[in-house]
């Protein structure tokens, strides 16, 4: 699933995914410490590429230095994929966790 640019993700090791990263995205849109070194909350693509763990907990990405949750997750796929992209019900749905279907399902049915 790519939401931004393709993005290329750098860790050092599976218990430690907030050493260094060379993903633009998450360079642009991810969270860091204070002092910039740490990325504490990854950009969409590459929660997705980690199955929505970060650091041990569930996590759907940041957007704009904000980490979002599955509601923010619903709508963004909803927006980008389903309306823009015209992607099908059924890839959306693949490409979300399940607990982002009823708020997708319920966007879908509004239309919105």
């Amino acid at each position: 699933m790519i939401f931004f640019l393709e993005c290329k993700m750098t860790l050092q090791s599976d218990s430690t995914q907030n050493q260094e990263t060379t993903c633009l995205n998450c360079l642009s849109y991810g969270i860091f410490d204070n002092n910039n070194n740490k990325l504490l909350t990854p950009c969409i693509n590459c929660a997705n590429d980690n199955n929505w763990i970060w650091n041990g907990k569930k996590c759907y990405g940041a957007c704009n230095k904000i980490e979002i949750n599955n509601e923010d997750l619903s709508i963004n796929t909803y927006k980008i994929f389903y309306k823009e992209r015209k992607y099908s019900l059924e890839y959306c749905l693949n490409i979300i966790p399940e607990e982002c279907h009823k708020k997708f399902l319920e966007l879908v049915d509004l239309n919105y």
